[in-house]
């Protein structure tokens, strides 16, 4: 095996876990409804994994078609979820239109109208940004309360991972489409660790605000 299929495929294995995230929440949305559930992070990680599967189809990239086809599966899982547990079914339904709206114009252009793929890339390249920029609301809250109990860390570090073999792999590919959002996506991840460990919880805090509130 090659070094570069080695880093492709570790690279695939981080992503899968990184998306499998969701599942927990998956559970907890059946168990509790979808308050503080945000819909927008499945829609722009479904549309990422859209675009970015036939950007590999084109480019003959088995790494990019096997992580983002699971991606896609994934995210339509979450979103199928979401759906049946919200009470806004409305919200659900302007949203995959919009992501309808998104998609299916670009994917045409590739794959019927014979696109540049150096303009399509630029369109995964915002895609993934977006994808990757979508817990900087987290990080607001974090830093509003001081405290990054809202947080993963373990989401945080395979974010950071995965991001960073997907950029030592862009450039053995010499691909610039891959390299741009991982360096970004790595830097976010960094950033969102070290807010973990700055709003770290302190134990002795938070038991005497338990103790605080079970008193009043």
């Amino acid at each position: 095996m090659e070094f570069v299929d080695f880093i492709g495929m570790t690279a695939t294995v981080s992503n899968i876990m990184l998306l499998m995230a969701g599942l927990p929440l998956c559970s907890k949305m059946v168990r509790e409804g979808t308050k503080n559930v945000q819909l927008f992070p499945f829609i722009a990680f479904f549309i990422n994994g859209a675009l970015w599967t036939e950007y590999g189809v084109f480019k003959s990239d088995s790494a990019v078609i096997v992580v983002n086809s699971v991606g896609i599966c994934l995210q339509t899982l979450y979103i199928v979820v979401y759906t049946y547990c919200t009470p806004k079914k409305d919200e659900v339904t302007h949203m995959v239109i919009y992501a309808a709206a998104a998609v299916l114009p670009s994917l045409y252009y590739i794959m019927y109208m014979n696109g540049d793929i150096e303009i399509f890339g630029k369109l995964c390249i915002l895609a993934a940004v977006v994808s990757f920029g979508s817990p900087l609301s987290d990080m607001k809250k974090v830093i509003a309360t001081r405290s990054s109990e809202s947080m993963s860390f373990s989401w945080s570090f395979i974010t950071a991972l995965a991001t960073f073999q997907w950029t030592i792999y862009g450039f053995l590919r010499k691909d610039i489409n891959m390299i741009v959002p991982n360096v970004t996506g790595f830097g976010l991840g960094m950033i969102q660790l070290v807010v973990i460990q700055m709003y770290k919880p302190h134990p002795g805090l938070k038991q005497l605000s338990e103790i605080s509130g079970r008193s009043v």
